[in-house]
């Protein structure tokens, strides 16, 4: 079996990211237990393109342009 949760983790900057935490469980017949491997990883890229790109309501847009004015960064978001 295998559970996944996307939530939000507070950094020690202060900063708030996205991440998601996938847990595989593994179960073990013969000792009758179940091993649960846990792993997260950083979606926050991932989340706030995924935010940004619902929260555009007007199906004409060609165009989806994210700005980081901190980080001087600009990304298109390619539409699907």
């Amino acid at each position: 079996m295998k559970y996944s949760v996307e939530y939000r983790r507070k950094m020690p900057s202060g900063e708030i990211r996205w991440f998601a935490a996938t847990a595989v469980l593994i179960e073990d017949s013969a000792e009758e237990i179940v091993n649960a491997f846990i792993y997260s990883r950083d979606i926050d890229t991932k989340m706030k393109r995924r935010i940004a790109r619902n929260q555009i309501v007007d199906a004409d847009v060609e165009d989806i342009t994210i700005i980081n004015i901190a980080h001087k960064t600009c990304q298109g978001i390619e539409q699907k």
